[in-house]
């Protein structure tokens, strides 16, 4: 199944082939760890990863239901910036395509869930 996820964009080109903004003065060595100016981390910067951002986003369904999911709340939850989201995730319908890959092969793993029909 091809959810439009795929690897962050490359270092050259930000989305859609825009270049990237040079941050070097916002970065952070810790994890979501406030920056000298007060801000917060965000992006690779942040210790976030595209599986981190789908457990997460399954956590927050999980808690507080599927319409109560933004990238906003979802970045909250991670502590970055919702747009540092889009670096490695193209947009809400590549996430919920993701989160829906996470659960299946959550419960592939799972050995109390039996995948086969009962009626054959």
């Amino acid at each position: 199944m091809n959810t439009g996820l795929s690897e962050p964009h490359s270092e050259k080109g930000g989305r859609r082939g825009h270049p990237r903004r040079d941050h070097s003065a916002s970065r952070s060595s810790g994890s979501g760890a406030a920056t000298a100016d007060g801000g917060r981390a965000v992006g690779r910067h942040a210790g976030i990863d595209q599986r981190r951002i789908l457990v997460a986003a399954v956590e927050f369904i999980d808690e507080n239901g599927l319409r109560a999911l933004t990238m906003r709340r979802l970045g909250e939850r991670l502590g970055v910036e919702a747009m540092s989201l889009y670096y490695y995730v193209p947009g809400k319908e590549s996430l919920l395509d993701g989160i829906v890959e996470t659960v299946i092969d959550d419960l592939y793993g799972d050995p109390h869930v039996h995948m086969q029909t009962s009626n054959g």
